[in-house]
């Protein structure tokens, strides 16, 4: 797979699918590299590019969180179409996909689709609550262990209960087998905090990377709140001294979406919006060139959940 050099309004991005790696310079380090000169009227002509695509692969999920912002009600793709979508994708040289739900091992064809995603030079992810996982690293080591050799990162969502995020150490003996890199996602709700410590130690023992999560009220009925960003932005800070792991926090943690600047999600039907909590549909990644729809896609973006957060186009 070779690596990409890109050119954006931003400056270059330089991608290699190998290690995997993704290397942003702005207009002036991009100036200094390149052996000619970049006429400073023709960067505004130039637009972002899509390096990441999460992609719902179903609607199914073994779960049922009240919080979720899937609304289940959408009819998956089959495994034909999900291929012809990936490789709508991959046509558009976009660098990863991130397999998420719904819950994505649901789906018996997993498999398949990760390991096709990356013969077209994708590096893929998955976003996963861990309970079938488990069972497959468990019962099935051998086979799971060929499934996940598909995968660059594994992340494993923490959803409040100790007992089933335990199994997350199954999870990563075997990711540690074949080389494949753990990620915990932590949802930043208040019922949640008094955990973190607890998660974070976790991260630690399995050299996993902690990224914290602003809470959206997707159901606002629920009552469910959670810290601010400044102050989880603090408490990142705070596990990553302490456990001497890798933190990451969200955009709306630091008021500055990604949506439309290097992101956008995919439904299970295959419509495409610019976020996962911003469901509007600017296109069909299955019926429609995906470059295109990024191309004509809304420029800028507010947050449905968070009026201060905005992307940033400019």
């Amino acid at each position: 797979m070779k690596s990409k050099s890109i050119m954006t309004k931003r400056g270059m991005v330089m991608y290699d699918p190998a290690i995997p790696m993704t290397v942003r310079l702005n207009r002036e380090e991009t100036q200094k590299l390149c052996p000619f000169n970049v006429d400073p009227d023709k960067w505004d002509c130039l637009d972002d590019h899509c390096e990441v695509v999460h992609i719902e692969i179903t609607s199914k999920c073994d779960k049922a969180c009240l919080y979720c912002y899937n609304p289940k009600n959408e009819k998956d793709l089959s495994t034909e179409e999900l291929v012809k979508l990936i490789d709508n994708l991959a046509k558009a040289d976009v660098f990863q996909i991130t397999f998420g739900g719904g819950e994505p091992f649901t789906r018996e064809d997993i498999a398949y689709l990760a390991s096709h995603a990356k013969s077209v030079g994708l590096n893929v992810c998955a976003t996963t609550n861990g309970k079938i996982l488990n069972s497959m690293c468990v019962f099935q080591p051998v086979a799971t262990q060929d499934l996940l050799k598909s995968f660059g990162q594994i992340n494993v969502s923490y959803h409040g209960s100790e007992f089933e995020f335990s199994d997350i150490l199954n999870i990563a003996a075997v990711c540690k087998k074949v080389g494949v890199k753990m990620g915990i996602n932590f949802c930043c709700q208040d019922d949640y905090m008094e955990k973190l410590d607890w998660v974070a130690g976790i991260a630690h023992d399995i050299d996993a990377e902690l990224l914290m999560l602003a809470y959206k009220p997707v159901n606002p009925s629920l009552g469910i709140k959670g810290p601010s960003g400044p102050e989880i932005v603090k408490k990142a800070f705070e596990m990553a001294s302490k456990y001497k792991i890798d933190t990451g926090v969200d955009g709306a943690c630091v008021r500055q979406c990604l949506a439309s600047v290097r992101f956008c999600d995919v439904h299970p039907n295959g419509d495409v919006s610019v976020c996962s909590f911003k469901r509007e549909s600017i296109g069909n990644a299955l019926t429609q060139d995906f470059g295109e729809i990024w191309a004509s896609r809304p420029k800028e973006i507010q947050c449905p959940h968070f009026p201060d957060v905005r992307n940033n186009p400019r």
